[in-house]
Formats: structure tokens, C-alpha cells, sequence
């Protein structure tokens, strides 16, 4: 065993020596359909947990001619029987004690053993979620003296507890705890990159996911079951806008169920856009696969231009005609001010004193009456997120499939029925924010494949020396190539000195 270590600990040396001369890594995160959970009844809760955790294995194995640096896993689907308590782990001992779940049986679950020997296995960083409990410290506790908590743990390369992350801002999870105050998890790996952690809706908040970027922590391993809701907060849409606007790279690994609007992952360097996204359109798992840069500011220039394209309007039909099934929720559209786009515009449009100037400019070809219709969107408020009041400042151009308010953010199914009478050449909107860290403005776009655009074909105007003398700040967000298969475009901004618990 001794002989085991050392020459383990020899390996895991050369191999961090030589990882330090590169400047990528390879990462994946993995897409895995939940849709047949619990469904045989007469399967146990450990023989179902074990299957999904052999899924992961045989996936990561399947890719032979790979070998990964870091593995990032979706959120909740690895223990998600929250009624099998006995067989969920307490963390904090684990942190405090170096213990190595794969060396321990005795001690450990099987699942939660086959993730650190998968760690050490594969010779990689595994970023997993479960259920976690802990020894209840407040009154009242369950009956058992547990707390739960939707938690992150990261293993090393040899199958240690590298960190542990609990989710702060639970979406309708009222059997887990809502920890008291926030965790800013980071684990720094051997080969060089310190990494961030967070869950799901985190990202939609200033803690911790804006604290970790603005504290220099740029790669960020980001666990989810998102519910995509249009017309602004589809997965890979909100993967994007936080990855552009804090310059960060975005590990994505998305839970995947299509009827009820879960699915989303992939990889996204910063301000110049996504690499290998996707959602699993008919329901099922893939393992999505990237070399991701460890230094964005290796390259001053950040060559944009090299590094993205355009996507072409039969490559965007194809994955949209796979997602007619794919559920979206709706936002909560009729409080916006809104406006029919029947013409060009150049004007300044206001919800009470929150104001915007928009410029569209597109050709109507006239095809069909079974096209899109578009409306300007513009608010300043608040809005209900999953058991909190959380404050929005929107402005954006988005669709509609009729004339009316109502019919917005509903796509028109089938997909192949569209005829797309408009071609947007321009769209700019410019708005003055409020110059503050406590709210935050991001570059929102939607294709019709719920892709975002590639960072090629738009500008997104955020200097923070574009401070106005009324102590506001300028976002501007610009179309720089026509769009024939737009859904939306606009600025999606975060007030969230309005956030509160319902």
C-alpha cells in the first residue's frame, strides 16, 4: 500500500509538472436524462442510485481516446429520494477527517464510494451533486436530527473530498435547508486553475456567483435542473449572458428532461461565447466534451473573430425541429410596457421612468401569415422566482406567434410550419442603469434552436467608463449581422436590492 502511494503520488506529480507548461485542460460535463427515474416501482433506492452512477462511469468510459482533467456532473439526480435519509451523507466530518470514501466501504454508500474510485480511476476532478445531511443545530428538526441540503462535492484526483458547496437559493426545494449564510467554495486543482462552484438558480443571484467573479475566480463548475423559461431564461441562454458579462469560463452540466423544460449544457469562454452547447432534444445523456483555456488573459487580443461563426440558418432549422416536445415556461409578460413592431424604429421607449431608446431595422418578406410577430418588451420592477420577489430592468425585442400580448413568448409548434416573414439587418437598444454593484446587466439573446448567438454576431457595450454625468452607466447591446431565425435580443438586467422572500 505504501509502495501503491508513493508511486500514485509520482505519477500525480510528473503529471501536474506537465499540465503546468499547458494552457488548456480538458473538460466535460454531462447531460443526463431523469425522465425514467423511480419509475420501476420494484427497483430499491440503492439499485437505482447504483444504475445512475454506473450511467456516469460507462459514459465517461466510452470516450477511450480521452482523458479528462475535471468531470462536472447535472444537479439532482444522483440521490434524489430524499426519503432513503440513511443512505445520504454528512459532509463536515468527511472535510474535517482527509477520509477517502473508496478506501473506506465500510463507511460509505456505494454510490458515494463509486464516485471517488471513478475519480481516481479516471485520474480526473469529478464535481458531483447530492443530498447532503447534516446534524440539525436549530429547532425544530426532523425526527431524525438531520438537516438536508442540495450540495456540491468535488473529489480529487485520487478520490479525496477536495470541497463541498450547499446551495443558497433553493427553487422550490421546501424539503431542503436554506443555509444561513453563503458559501464561497473554491478548490484549486493540480493542474493549475482555481475553480469556483454554485448550483442552478444561484446563477441568477449576486451571491455566490457574481461574489466568486468579481473576486477573481473565472472557472466556475456549475451543476443544474433547469426549467428553461421564455422569452429570456432558457438554459443556454442564461449559461451565456453570465459567462459573457463576468468574462468567465462556464462549465455547464445540465439535468435533462424535455416535457418539463429541463435540459441545457456545455462550455463558455467568456466574452468571446459558447464551445460544444446543446440540449438533449429527445430526451436522454450525452457527455459534452471540450479544451477549455486556462489563462483568458494569455491572449490580450481575445481574437474573437477566430475563434466563432455564424451559424447558418439550415444548421439552426435542424436543432429546432428536434425541440417542438421541449416545454418553456413563460415569464410573467403582461406587466411589461410593450410595443407592436409593425415598422422601422428609432425611439425611446419607457416603463414609468425606466426608459430605453431602441433602434430596429428589418425586411418583411412576406410570406406567410404563419410567422413570427415581434413586440418591444420594457420593465422595471419585480417578479416571483420560485419563492422569492426578485427585482428585473429589462429592454429587448422578443417574439410573439400572433398580434396579441398574450400569445408571447409561446413558440409556434410545429416548427417546420414557420414561413419567418422578417430579417432583422439591425437591432441596437441602449439603456442607463444605475451605477452600482448591487445590480447587474446582461447581453440576452434567443435563436429559434434556444441557442444564444455566437459572440460574432452582436457587441455588447459594458465599460464601466461609460458613466454618465447623472451617475448612471450606459449598456448598449448591438446586432452586428442580420438574423433570419431571432427570438430574442435585448439587455436582462438583475435589481437585486429589490430581492426578497415571499
Amino acid at each position: 500500500m505504501i509502495v501503491y502511494r508513493l508511486l500514485f503520488s509520482f505519477v500525480v506529480l510528473i503529471q501536474t509538472c506537465l499540465s503546468s507548461n499547458e494552457t488548456h485542460y480538458t473538460a466535460a460535463v454531462i447531460e443526463y436524462n431523469f425522465s425514467n427515474l423511480n419509475s420501476n416501482q420494484n427497483q430499491s433506492y440503492e439499485d437505482s442510485t447504483n444504475e445512475i452512477i454506473n450511467d456516469f462511469v460507462n459514459l465517461i468510459a466510452s470516450e477511450t481516446a480521452k482523458s479528462f482533467d475535471i468531470i462536472v456532473l447535472p444537479e439532482s439526480v444522483i440521490t434524489t429520494d430524499i426519503n432513503t435519509r440513511q443512505d445520504l451523507i454528512d459532509l463536515s466530518p468527511l472535510i474535517a477527517t482527509g477520509n477517502n470514501p473508496c478506501n473506506n466501504p465500510q463507511l460509505f454508500p456505494d454510490y458515494y464510494r463509486t464516485l471517488s474510485c471513478s475519480a481516481a480511476n479516471f485520474n480526473t476532478y469529478i464535481v458531483a451533486n447530492v443530498v447532503e445531511k447534516s446534524l440539525c443545530e436549530r429547532e425544530p428538526c426532523a425526527s431524525d436530527g438531520y438537516d438536508l441540503y442540495n450540495t456540491n462535492v468535488v473529489f480529487d484526483r485520487a478520490g479525496f473530498v477536495a470541497a463541498r458547496y450547499r446551495k443558497f437559493h433553493l427553487f422550490g426545494e421546501y424539503e431542503k435547508n436554506v443555509t444561513e449564510e453563503v458559501d464561497l467554495t473554491t478548490f484549486k486543482t493540480d493542474f493549475g486553475v482555481n475553480f469556483g462552484t454554485f448550483i442552478c438558480f444561484d446563477i441568477l443571484f449576486e451571491e455566490p456567483s457574481l461574489w466568486l467573479t468579481r473576486n477573481g475566480t473565472k472557472h466556475l463548475a456549475f451543476p443544474s435542473m433547469w426549467f428553461s423559461e421564455a422569452p429570456f431564461l432558457t438554459a443556454l441562454q442564461v449559461q451565456n449572458m453570465f459567462a459573457v458579462t463576468t468574462d468567465s469560463v462556464l462549465l455547464a452540466s445540465g439535468a435533462n428532461y424535455p416535457a418539463i423544460g429541463s435540459g441545457g449544457s456545455g462550455f463558455y469562454i467568456g466574452v468571446e461565447g459558447p464551445k460544444n452547447i446543446g440540449i438533449v432534444s429527445q430526451g436522454g445523456t450525452k457527455i459534452f466534451i471540450a479544451d477549455l483555456p486556462k489563462d483568458l488573459n494569455r491572449n490580450s487580443k481575445r481574437n474573437i473573430q477566430n475563434n466563432q461563426r455564424k451559424k447558418s440558418v439550415e444548421e439552426i432549422d435542424q436543432v429546432a425541429k428536434s425541440l417542438d416536445e421541449f416545454y418553456l415556461k413563460r415569464d410573467q409578460l403582461d406587466v411589461y410596457t410593450t410595443h407592436l413592431i409593425t415598422e422601422n424604429i428609432n425611439s425611446t421607449y419607457c416603463h414609468e421612468d425606466f426608459c430605453c431608446k431602441f433602434v430596429v431595422e428589418f425586411t418583411n418578406t412576406q410570406k406567410s401569415l404563419k410567422s413570427y410577430y415581434y413586440r418591444i418588451f420594457i420593465y422595471s420592477g419585480v417578479r416571483t422566482f420560485g419563492g422569492i420577489y426578485g427585482g428585473v430592468d429589462v429592454c429587448a425585442v422578443s417574439f410573439c406567434n400572433d398580434t396579441s400580448l398574450e400569445s408571447c413568448g409561446r413558440r409556434i409548434i410545429p416548427y417546420e410550419d414557420i414561413e419567418w416573414n422578417l430579417i432583422f439587418e439591425n437591432i441596437e437598444i441602449t439603456g442607463n442603469f444605475d451605477d452600482s454593484k448591487r445590480k447587474q446587466q446582461y447581453p440576452n439573446s434567443l435563436l429559434s434552436d434556444l441557442e444564444p448567438l455566437q459572440a460574432v454576431e452582436y457587441a455588447w457595450e459594458s465599460d464601466e467608463s461609460n458613466l454618465l454625468s447623472n451617475g448612471k452607466i450606459e449598456r448598449k447591446i448591438k446586432l452586428l449581422t442580420s438574423q433570419e431565425r431571432l427570438l430574442t435580443f435585448g439587455i436582462y438586467g438583475r435589481d437585486f436590492t429589490r430581492d426578497s422572500s415571499i
